[in-house]
């Protein structure tokens, strides 16, 4: 039995490394839209739904509601796809 554990192969430590390669290329592929990851997740809600925006805020995609108000806004701002 090995007397050190080889945190390579354990599970935590690959998912993790795979979410961090996966950020890495969504922010790679969407640099010249200055979109970050939760504002593309609530835009990619919005385009599903446009009529869930009331639903949207109150659950947040996940977040407290004045994260996500907070998140929208600056994807209004930054990007200019939202309605003012």
């Amino acid at each position: 039995m090995p007397k050190s554990f080889n945190f390579q192969n354990a599970p935590g430590y690959l998912i993790r490394r795979a979410q961090q390669l996966a950020v890495a290329i969504f922010m790679e592929e969407t640099a010249g839209f200055d979109v970050t990851p939760v504002q593309f997740a609530i835009l990619n809600a919005l385009m599903d739904d446009p009529g869930e925006l009331v639903r949207l805020l109150r659950v947040g995609a996940g977040k407290a509601r004045e994260v996500a108000s907070a998140t929208l806004d600056r994807a209004h701002r930054s990007i200019g796809l939202l309605p003012a």
